[in-house]
């Protein structure tokens, strides 16, 4: 009724409607330039990042031979074979090109221990085991090097996938890092190499070898002979039985000496010495009471 009296209401003028529309359109462009100017700001200063650390990587990478070499001690004097050892080392960077995904680098380091050609005589077990030895000596003294003379030269070799991963704006260069220790006992016939893939198991002067004696107690000879001259082998001390003693009817060997105190574990201890007790209780209460 009141629009019959009124007439219809007036429309907006197209004029106002262009105009809301051209601010609707101004404030989109203005946003999407915003975000572009942002993003080629951060992509700028990300560059920039990518481009210092690179520098830096490559100086520490030109160094690493001399620090790696330089800075892990050689010595082991926990190995009664011990001659003298040498620690070889080198980073080896390969550029990415268009026929790859990226660069690669890799650390390459390699111990040899040169033993007396006595080490040859012993069975593949107590073999098996100084590898492990050499490998728990020098592993430590590895990253040790690292974290004090090439304190961030892993950090700046991992940045560029890790941030890859985290970020929409994708680094420069891409690139694949890995680490090849190597543990070597030589001696003037034979090459023993540690490897942690397959246990028991070295490789014997470029060979697969599997360890084909138990374990059992260890009677590892030690050269007396001053380096230089031709050495010659004597016993460690073992076990002798001095007695016996027990209770509740059960006996237990007691001996003189054990090297007990070279065990950190009860379970180790017997393993070696299994065949000197009744069963494992009975070597962990051994354990208990000497070491």
């Amino acid at each position: 009724m009141l629009e019959h009296v009124t007439g219809p209401a007036p429309k907006a003028p197209r004029s106002h409607m262009r105009a809301v529309l051209l601010v609707i359109l101004i404030a989109a462009a203005v946003v999407i330039t915003v975000t572009a100017i942002d993003r080629n700001y951060r992509e700028k200063k990300r560059r920039e990042e990518h481009a210092a650390i690179m520098a830096e990587l490559m100086e520490e990478v030109k160094s690493f031979q001399s620090v790696m070499e330089e800075n892990i001690p050689k010595e082991m004097k926990s190995f009664p074979y011990y001659k003298n050892a040498k620690i070889t080392a080198s980073a080896v960077w390969v550029p990415g090109n268009a026929d790859t995904t990226g660069s690669r680098l890799t650390d390459r380091i390699t111990v040899t221990v040169y033993a007396y050609d006595t080490f040859d005589s012993l069975d593949d077990r107590s073999i098996y085991e100084w590898l492990q030895e050499v490998y728990l000596e020098y592993s430590p003294r590895i990253w040790d090097a690292y974290d004090k003379h090439l304190p961030n030269y892993r950090r700046h070799a991992y940045y560029f996938n890790l941030y890859k991963r985290d970020s929409d704006i994708e680094p420069e260069e891409e690139i694949t890092y890995r680490q090849e220790f190597s543990y070597f006992i030589k001696t003037s016939k034979n090459s023993y190499e540690q490897t942690n893939l397959v246990r028991d198991y070295y490789v014997l002067n470029g060979k697969d070898h599997f360890v084909k004696t138990e374990k059992k107690k260890q009677t590892t000879p030690a050269p007396t002979s001053a380096p230089g001259s031709t050495p010659t082998s004597a016993p460690k001390p073992t076990g002798t039985p001095s007695g016996s003693s027990g209770t509740g009817g059960k006996r237990r060997k007691t001996f003189e000496y054990y090297g007990v105190e070279e065990y950190d574990d009860p379970e180790d201890f017997y393993y070696d010495y299994e065949d000197d007790f009744e069963d494992y209780e009975d070597a962990e209460d051994y354990w208990n009471e000497y070491h």
